[in-house]
């Protein structure tokens, strides 16, 4: 059985709970599998306003709202997706950055380039 240190703040406890180490030891366990199911159960994607995407992608904000309505880029490449929670629109990073990495290198620009005179 592995020895177990009490240190004085941990018997200062212990005197003011009326507590064994026992007990301590216990409560410690306990938070700690709490503490491990709160991570299990807090972990959400990473969420962008239109604006943190627009930086991030180093797209303008109004593109990514015309990419929204259309759905699509040009003619074909999909827009990147994104969530709509009452009024607000969000964009989880994953999903950019898999729209970037899939998605975005196969946008053709149509628009006729301007004549440099």
């Amino acid at each position: 059985m592995p020895t177990t240190v009490v240190t004085p703040d941990a018997l200062e406890l212990m005197v003011q709970l009326n507590a064994t180490e026992k007990d301590l030891l216990g409560i410690v366990k306990t938070l700690c599998e709490v503490l491990e199911e709160l991570k299990v159960s807090t972990v959400k994607p990473a969420l962008m306003t239109t604006k943190e995407a627009a930086e991030y992608t180093k797209i303008g904000e109004s593109t990514l709202a015309a990419y929204r309505t259309t759905g699509v880029i040009g003619d074909r490449t999909p827009a990147p997706a994104f969530i709509k929670v009452g009024g607000s629109v969000f964009y989880e990073k994953s999903e950019l950055d898999r729209w970037i990495k899939e998605d975005l290198p196969h946008f053709k620009h149509t628009r006729p380039k301007k004549e440099v005179v």
